[in-house]
């Protein structure tokens, strides 16, 4: 486990419920009671298991002030030739297109719960991710460099030089490293 990633990760089970619509309600359901102790200074990253560097992946930290500030990644990091996004779905949703090529879709939400939602959604619509059995999340803090002590405010970012995050993914135990810019935007990672 990096530094950075001291918090929990979560695979989704298999069910054989045979509904869809029930999978991912209740991933939705999960992902707003670890939404909900989230502090500032922590992310979630959402990833769509899909064995590719990176997977498919929505991510979300508190904002100061309250609020959070959500992502769907662009195309910069995951191109629509390696794996579909439905552009018009996110612009319908909500979703603010990347004004810059190292930014992600972005936009903001309230609670946890429509956090969750919008993930979820963003993941599954967004970047066409039907599969709720092959989602997986996990919650970390973003690093703080060995010279900022304790102090109250998160860091910037991933300090210069921080390794990739390094996750398990899926049930077959796949290892991928993703840098830290693809995974934790400079925008996610301030807090905005």
């Amino acid at each position: 486990m990096d530094p950075g990633e001291t918090e929990s990760r979560h695979v989704r089970p298999a069910r054989n419920t045979g509904l869809m619509d029930v999978g991912w309600a209740d991933l939705v359901h999960d992902l707003t009671i670890d939404l909900g102790v989230l502090e500032l200074g922590q992310f979630v990253i959402v990833e769509h298991c899909a064995q590719l560097d990176p997977n498919p992946y929505v991510q979300a930290a508190p904002e100061r002030g309250g609020g959070w500030y959500c992502e769907v990644v662009s195309e910069t990091y995951l191109p629509a030739r390696v794996w579909p996004i439905d552009e018009w779905y996110l612009i319908a949703a909500g979703w603010t297109p990347p004004a810059d090529p190292r930014d992600n879709w972005s936009r903001t939400a309230g609670s946890p719960d429509h956090v969750a939602r919008l993930l979820a959604d963003g993941l599954r619509h967004g970047r066409v991710c039907p599969d709720w059995q092959q989602v997986m999340w996990r919650t970390a803090r973003f690093p703080r460099p060995p010279d900022e002590g304790q102090n109250e405010d998160p860091p910037p970012g991933p300090p210069p030089g921080q390794p990739g995050v390094q996750s398990g993914c899926g049930r077959h135990g796949t290892r991928l490293v993703v840098s830290a810019r693809s995974v934790v935007s400079p925008a996610v990672a301030a807090g905005r």
